[in-house]
């Protein structure tokens, strides 16, 4: 546009250009001016048909247009079309030339004219730039202040919703002036969002501002799309505006009197719902004093009381004064009123711990039995809440204290049928469960899955034995007998819970209270099943039959689950060589027992179980169930034995000849060997006497520092002295083998698992290739030969000579002449 911008010379140039050959016409400034800016406005609107305010404001800051209108004392304008765009006009009001514009409005320019349907008119770009004297010079000449901008906004709306310093100011010259001739001024204009110029007032805190309006006829009754009032906007500000809520209270007209006080918005909430919701408290009071209604409820139900209780602050300062200022009208306060949930301001009140609100509600009155949708009590809701203070006895003393005649129900339940006991016991409050258990809290109610609190105290991992003890002891205490035997809605028992978490301490503590060792599940599941069932013992099977010895009460160990196994079955499958050597030691009968065979390959998947611990927890379990099965008189077949062989054949369990020397003269194997400990947790275990003790009796020499280096070229006799079978996963779940790379972690892995089940299986596979390979050679060697034979054969070489075996003898000779 720059070159379009002709300077006063040009223009007087143009003038005499125009006026050759004519001495009597002198050329117009003025007329030449307006000439231009047809000629410019024609050639911006052609190029942008949708022009803007903006485009002007590009232009308008232009020098050399400022300079233009320096020089417009000596024009005439009074040749100005009104079909014509006249845009300097615009310019001087936007930039403040107060001067010009009158010239322009002296000539008779209209001062609302409309260049542009998407350009603000006059008075309101005079308002936008904050042209104070050029919106008056406008108003002065007429310049209708009921006109609206572009986005629909009166002059007046646009003052008060930019909330600018001196918008009082703006606003009372609207009135003055505009109300001269536009009588009355309208007030009540919305925005796209229902908000009148008094709410925007409101909303940015103008209390002069807001004072003018209400003294101009504005309605503090008029709502926004939010429904909110006036006195909502106030009340919802951050903060508490006490002065100005007393000034719509002091100014609004007798015409809107009284003030809607108890108006409520689209979510039901009154005024004084949002004042207590922000925690205002001097206009809560305020609005109390005026004659709020305390006992009004929003869309949710809640009442004022309510929402206090919702705060997480514990502000009791706020529902003391509550109780204190509701009006004579309104009294007594509804305290009791419950939500669209069924909630008390009680309920809500414990459940965002307000200590300090609980205690004014029962001290005041409040019931302590009403139930939610939930069913749940309050007392349910503090057992699920956690609470730095000993919220149950605190809560009974108060309720005690304000109603005597009430009592709280200690046993009442939820909708699960839960007791608060059920609860605190299921979120670890045991200090709460404890509480509740000296006031008189049943311990033998079952909810709806048929649980009493010892079914929870048993199925939870987190509750220490600890409070189990003293579960029993208060009840003894309260001469209250817990039923332990006690069945839920699956069959179970405490004792059958407490065992499948693997708990030995409570397995001993229901046992040493009476629990029956035989009571069955409803898939016929007895304690002992369920713990051979198991794939890890930690002593359950040996603390059952200790603790039923000590009580005089027999295990049964013939038992049968719903496929017809028995516990000394399942524990051979699972292999649990110390729950087998416990079966064995109470009278399990071998008379009829078939050794499993095929059932370990279908159990033990090779495919997917090939972790190292897994494999040294098969190798050692099977054979530390065969030397049970040995010791306890059992007489194996040749077949049972190859069976077993071929798990570590098919698990890859067998030591290559080679493997020794290569493993043992590799450097990174070497460094790491010598570091690694086959038994480090035992070190602190021995310095026990007790366990030192039993390590002697068994003739066993478990000695912590040995290294795998070191158990790498010792003999199957030594190792045997150094190891016992069930070490097999406690040094599998020690290795560390970060550090080395992937493949030579798993190269270090396969060696070290098949050096140890070497050494630790080897007198089972020697045992039986003895026989086998004095058979291939037809007896021809004395059997001292053959020992010397056999000693420097691995553990595959003596699986291949009972296979080759096997092979010789027709298989329908084999048991008879194992038999024989």
């Amino acid at each position: 546009m720059d070159r379009f911008i002709p300077t006063v010379q040009d223009l007087r140039h143009q003038g005499r250009q125009r006026t050759m050959g004519d001495d009597n016409v002198q050329p117009n400034l003025g007329e030449l001016l307006l000439d231009y800016v047809r000629e410019v406005s024609n050639q911006v609107v052609k190029r942008c048909p949708a022009k803007t305010e903006a485009n002007y404001k590009i232009g308008l800051k232009d020098i050399r247009v400022r300079n233009l209108l320096e020089n417009f004392e000596s024009l005439d304008l009074n040749g100005v079309d009104d079909k014509n765009i006249v845009p300097f006009f615009y310019m001087a009001c936007v930039i403040g030339r107060k001067d010009v514009v009158e010239k322009f409005l002296r000539s008779g320019q209209d001062p609302d004219l409309v260049v542009h349907k998407s350009i603000d008119p006059p008075l309101h770009l005079a308002v936008i730039h904050n042209r104070r004297e050029v919106a008056e010079i406008l108003l002065k000449y007429g310049a209708d202040p009921q006109v609206k901008n572009i986005n629909g906004l009166l002059p007046l709306q646009v003052i008060c919703k930019d909330a600018r310093e001196d918008c009082y100011e703006w606003a009372k010259m609207l009135f003055v002036l505009g109300n001269a001739k536009y009588q009355p001024l309208q007030v009540h204009n919305r925005t796209i969002m229902g908000n009148t110029p008094l709410h925007h007032a409101l909303i940015h805190k103008k209390q002069n501002l807001a004072e003018l309006l209400l003294l101009n006829d504005a309605n503090p009754n008029y709502i926004n799309r939010d429904e909110d009032t006036s006195l909502h906007i106030v009340c919802k500000l951050p903060t508490d505006n006490y002065d100005l809520a007393n000034m719509l209270f002091e100014r609004s007209d007798k015409k809107y009197q009284p003030l809607h006080i108890n108006a409520q918005n689209e979510f039901g909430q009154t005024p004084l719902h949002c004042a207590l919701v922000k925690g205002h408290m001097r206009l809560a009071g305020l609005l109390l004093r005026n004659g709020s209604d305390p006992n009004l409820a929003n869309r949710w139900g809640s009442t004022p009381l309510h929402t206090i209780c919702m705060r997480n602050n514990d502000d009791d300062e706020l529902a003391r004064m509550l109780f204190e200022l509701s009006d004579v009208k309104y009294h007594p306060l509804k305290i009791d009123t419950q939500n669209n949930k069924g909630q008390t301001p009680l309920h809500l009140a414990l459940l965002n711990e307000n200590q300090r609100v609980t205690e004014l509600l029962l001290r005041a009155g409040a019931d302590p039995n009403i139930v939610n949708e939930d069913r749940c009590h309050p007392l349910h809701i503090i057992c699920k809440t956690f609470w730095y203070v000993d919220m149950i006895e605190l809560f009974f003393k108060i309720s005690e204290e304000a109603n005597q005649s009430r009592v709280v129900k200690v046993d009442a339940r939820d909708k699960f049928g839960d007791t608060p006991l059920h609860l605190a016991l299921r979120d670890c409050q045991s200090r709460y469960a404890a509480s509740l258990l000296k006031i008189g809290a049943d311990p033998n109610l079952t909810n709806a899955e048929g649980s009493t609190p010892l079914h929870i105290i048993c199925e939870n991992p987190k509750i220490k034995t600890s409070f189990g003890k003293l579960f029993f002891e208060i009840n003894d205490a309260n001469h209250q007998t817990v039923e332990v035997d006690t069945k839920d809605k699956k069959g179970n028992t405490p004792l059958h819970l407490a065992i499948r978490g693997g708990n030995k301490e409570y397995t001993e503590l229901l046992l040493r209270k009476g629990a029956d060792p035989n009571l069955a599940d409803a898939e016929g599941l007895t304690p002992l099943l369920i713990i051979c069932d198991k794939q890890y013992d930690g002593g359950l099977a040996r603390t059952l039959f200790d603790v039923s010895d000590d009580r005089g009460q027999t295990v049964q160990i013939n038992v049968v689950d719903k496929n017809g196994r028995t516990p000394l079955q399942l524990a051979v499958e699972n292999l649990l060589p110390d729950v087998v050597d416990a079966i064995l030691d109470h009278g399990a009968d071998l008379s009829n027992y078939v050794f499993p065979t095929n059932h370990f390959i279908e159990r033990f998947n090779p495919r997917k179980n090939k972790s190292c611990k897994f494999k040294l927890e098969l190798a050692c379990g099977l054979v530390a169930v065969i030397e049970n099965f040995e010791n306890k008189g059992y007489q194996f077949y040749r077949i049972e034995a190859l069976a077993v062989m071929k798990c570590f054949a098919d698990y890859g369990l067998f030591e290559k000849s080679s493997d020794l020397q290569k493993w043992y003269g590799n450097r990174r194997f070497a460094k790491w060997a010598r570091v690694t400990k086959i038994l480090p947790k035992m070190e602190e275990s021995l310095r026990n006497n007790n366990l030192a003790q039993e390590a002697e009796k068994n003739q066993t020499k478990r000695t912590p520092s040995l290294s795998v280096y070191d158990l790498f070229p010792l003999a199957p006799k030594e190792a045997k002295k150094l190891l016992a079978y069930r070490d097999g996963s406690e040094f599998a779940g020690t290795w560390d083998f970060s550090g080395t790379s992937r493949p030579t972690r798993q190269d270090f892995q396969d060696a070290c698992v098949a050096n140890v089940c070497e050494k630790l299986s080897r007198g089972f596979f020697r045992t039986w290739a003895l026989d086998c390979f004095w058979e291939l050679i037809h007896y021809r060697l004395p059997i001292e030969c053959c020992h010397m034979i056999i000693d420097a054969f691995t553990n595959e070489d003596l699986y291949n000579i009972c296979l080759a075996t096997e092979i010789q003898i027709p298989k329908e000779d084999k048991k008879e002449e194992e038999t024989n």
